[in-house]
């Protein structure tokens, strides 16, 4: 097990009870390889982002007769 910080300690997070994590080593290394030192709420931020771009591409498409 790790300690996975919600926010990360280079962006100002501290060790305390409310910001660490405990989780599996392996998913703490891909967390950090898929968002890097984002915070879980940047992460939410970034695949709602993510979401509503897809929807607009199949807006978009629909509408070209694509």
């Amino acid at each position: 097990m790790n300690r996975h910080h919600l926010k990360a300690k280079a962006n100002g997070g501290q060790a305390t009870v409310q910001n660490l994590l405990w989780i599996y080593k392996e998913r703490h290394e891909m967390w950090h390889i898929l968002f890097a030192n984002l915070s879980i709420d940047e992460v939410i931020e970034l695949l709602i982002r993510v979401s509503r771009a897809k929807k607009n591409q199949k807006i978009y498409h629909s509408r070209n007769g694509k």
